[in-house]
């Protein structure tokens, strides 16, 4: 059937007109949990790129519970699913997955706590030390770098950058300073 009509903003505020867009967001995930299951390349691209706009604008938080296990967030059912997506053999779907597992985690705000975000930071490892294309390789370390980068900052409290400058990691060097490395000439 149609989509129920959309509502009016809610007057709760911004807090609860956030809430009220994820859930919205959160009843149409189904249709894109079912087309990463079904393992057709062509279809798991197309939801991982749909799920990859739809988070990136911010219109997919998933913050709410999962309707199908409430243990769980959909956030939660959303990591693992594209994870799974990682088993499929080929450069293009492992691209849009390392691609989307970096729109998760850097997102603002992030919901991907806990085991959820191990499991993006293990999807990304296996498909820098499994892919066979450089260029999934290179994105994936790149991601992982980002990850693990954004998470250190959350845990210091300091703010995350949104779109990283660079592409292989440049912006992590430029940051470093010259009396933090190995061998160098700085104070002890």
């Amino acid at each position: 059937g149609a989509p129920p009509p959309a509502r009016p903003p809610s007057s709760t505020g911004a807090g609860g007109e956030a809430l009220e867009k994820d859930a919205r967001a959160c009843q149409y995930f189904l249709p894109y949990k079912l087309a990463l299951a079904s393992e057709v390349s062509r279809v798991v691209e197309e939801a991982l790129e749909g799920l990859n706009e739809l988070i990136a604008h911010g219109f997919l938080r998933g913050s709410l519970p999962d309707p199908d296990d409430p243990s769980k967030k959909v956030i939660d059912t959303l990591v693992e699913s594209v994870c799974a997506c990682a088993s499929i053999r080929d450069d293009q779907t492992q691209m849009h997955v390392v691609r989307l597992l970096q729109t998760v985690v850097m997102s603002e705000p992030c919901f991907v706590h806990g085991h959820s975000l191990l499991f993006c930071v293990r999807t990304c490892f296996n498909i820098y030390l499994g892919s066979e294309s450089p260029a999934n390789q290179s994105a994936a370390k790149a991601t992982l770098s980002r990850m693990i980068n954004a998470i250190v900052c959350r845990m210091e409290g300091v703010s995350v950058p949104a779109h990283p400058r660079g592409v292989n990691g440049e912006e992590f060097e430029d940051a470093l300073d010259p009396s933090d490395t190995p061998g160098s000439s700085g104070s002890v």
